[in-house]
């Protein structure tokens, strides 16, 4: 640097030191915080997706228009229905001497849980279709099973006061059980996709939050009988479907007081089974006794859509977690349909 002159760098150092002294001196609205036009304009794309009923995609939001999404960024329309003897059979698991009342495919999608009515609990592999472990005795009675997300440990609950949860590995080796008097019978059970937590539905009533890592214990009880649990990806948030005719939304970690609830569809007298979907699960959707589905906004507690197509009850939903604009639906007039965008449905 030749004598008596600055270097650029100096002068631009020295001009930032200077603004950042003049913001701690002169206060808003004199001189603007930093970062604040960058703030502004991240709030208003941010007010306007969540105005957004249908906003289910990953394209830019520009400040330069108002943005809308149409009916089209959802599943609206059928586009394929499933029947039987239309499938092409892999195998056929058929040990179980009674009916089978609820399944698990694990995180990895190598395995596969099932427990029958009044049953013990099998793990098969998907690929050779073997039955590689039977959990339990035939007086073991177990009502739901998950997974954890290692796909190397499993969770059943029965409907057994008596046997209450148990934990174990995919050889049957247990890890840990909770059982005994002050253990009602389990209706239904979830892990959190991030393994920490164990979500319980005891007595139709009563829901058990239990931190796997601290054994911290919390309990939410519900008015009316609770019919099935759902937990979304994020691991923040469940729901459970009531026979009152109602859905509702819990938080993990226990900030809500109240639920946020859900209404519109049918229920009262079978298990119907909802689910979170869309980008970021911003969207839930539920079968219903009507023979429809119904599709919220997660922040509106009515539908925003209908869906007609099913001639009985449709009793589980599911929401293709990579494929944003694609659900599943089964119902009892044995068949499951593929839902989709409708193509002529922009607004």
């Amino acid at each position: 640097m030749e004598s008596g002159k600055i270097d650029d760098s100096v002068i631009c150092d020295l001009r930032k030191r200077l603004l950042t002294e003049l913001e701690t001196l002169l206060p808003p609205p004199i001189v603007l915080p930093e970062r604040r036009l960058e703030h502004l304009a991240e709030t208003a794309i941010t007010a306007q997706i969540d105005s957004c009923l249908y906003h289910n995609s990953l394209d830019d939001v520009s400040l330069y228009e108002d943005h809308c999404c149409g009916r089209d960024q959802i599943p609206t329309e059928t586009v394929q229905v499933l029947e039987d003897g239309k499938l092409i059979l892999k195998h056929t698991l058929g040990s179980h001497q009674n009916p089978v009342s609820f399944v698990a495919w694990s995180p990895d999608d190598t395995k596969l849980l099932t427990c029958g009515n009044m049953e013990v609990l099998k793990l098969w592999d998907v690929e050779t279709g073997s039955c590689k472990h039977t959990f339990g005795d035939q007086g073991f009675t177990v009502s739901s099973c998950a997974w954890f997300p290692d796909s190397k440990q499993l969770v059943c609950g029965s409907s057994d006061p008596e046997k209450g949860i148990f934990m174990w590995d995919c050889d049957g080796k247990e890890i840990k059980s909770w059982k005994g008097t002050r253990m009602p019978k389990v209706l239904d059970l979830a892990v959190t996709p991030d393994g920490e937590n164990l979500i319980s539905v005891l007595s139709e009533k009563e829901i058990l939050i239990l931190n796997m890592g601290t054994n911290a214990e919390r309990v939410i009880l519900e008015k009316h009988p609770i019919t099935s649990l759902t937990v979304s990806r994020d691991s923040k948030f469940f729901l459970v479907n009531l026979n009152s005719q109602e859905i509702h939304l819990w938080d993990v970690a226990g900030k809500l007081e109240k639920p946020f609830k859900y209404t519109g569809h049918k229920q009262n007298k079978y298990v119907i089974r909802s689910c979170f979907g869309g980008l970021y699960g911003s969207f839930i959707a539920s079968g219903s006794e009507n023979s429809q589905i119904y599709i919220w906004n997660r922040r509106n507690s009515t539908p925003i859509e209908v869906l007609r197509g099913h001639s009985m009850t449709v009793n589980c939903v599911s929401w293709n977690p990579k494929r944003h604009q694609m659900l599943a639906s089964a119902s009892d007039d044995h068949t499951i349909r593929i839902w989709g965008p409708s193509k002529s449905s922009k607004i």
